[in-house]
């Protein structure tokens, strides 16, 4: 395996964040109660507690040298796993307005660290290497994949968490597979088993 520098705290930061079941199961467990479906208020107030953690954590680049990548990577895995908590315990609320859509920006979050990591320069020392393309297969494989197959995850969790709500709900997040861009089958595989139609029609349509 490439080595650069001291590489472990770094996959240790990023996937960490990634471990970890999906599913109703897990969301009533992280959000520590019974799922109910209250007012739309509360739900609104966390979500947009939710979204001051999500800024933060969006304001945070990676960058090197290699102290730095590792101070930014560190502290935005701790602004993600803030953020996300937050999100999960919109989803836990079961409300209409905010629940898969908050599935919707822990997608997002992780496809945030998946595009600045890709987004990183070459290490100077790595540009005539021969070891340049160990770095980017170490890259790809160690931090870029785990962070895109979180976002499937959380994409293929916000299809699912859909079909508890009715056509318009799962129309938009259909509407929302589509603007994110990520189209992987397991991702819209919920919405096709979708009891209306006309969802199960929009979600074929994105699929490659």
């Amino acid at each position: 395996m490439f080595k650069f520098g001291n590489t472990l705290p770094f996959i240790i930061s990023v996937a960490f964040l990634f471990t970890g079941s999906w599913g109703h199961d897990a969301v009533a467990e992280e959000g520590g109660g019974e799922q109910v479906r209250p007012g739309e208020g509360e739900a609104e107030r966390l979500f947009e507690s939710a979204e001051q953690k999500s800024q933060a954590f969006q304001a945070v680049t990676f960058a090197f040298p290699i102290r730095t990548l590792k101070e930014r990577i560190e502290e935005k895995a701790k602004l993600y796993a803030e953020a996300r908590a937050s999100y999960r315990e919109v989803i836990d609320l079961q409300s209409e307005t905010y629940t898969v859509e908050s599935a919707f920006r822990i997608a997002e979050m992780a496809l945030d660290i998946r595009d600045q990591l890709k987004a990183l320069p070459i290490p100077p020392s790595l540009v005539t290497s021969p070891a340049l393309a160990d770095y980017r297969v170490w890259l790809d494989d160690e931090l870029i994949s785990p962070a895109q197959d979180e976002a499937v995850r959380a994409l293929a969790f916000a299809s699912e968490l859909a079909l508890s709500f009715d056509m318009a709900v799962q129309l938009r997040a259909v509407e929302r597979l589509r603007t994110i861009g990520l189209l992987e089958e397991k991702a819209i595989g919920p919405l096709l088993e979708s009891s209306y139609p006309e969802v199960r029609e929009a979600a074929s349509h994105l699929l490659p």
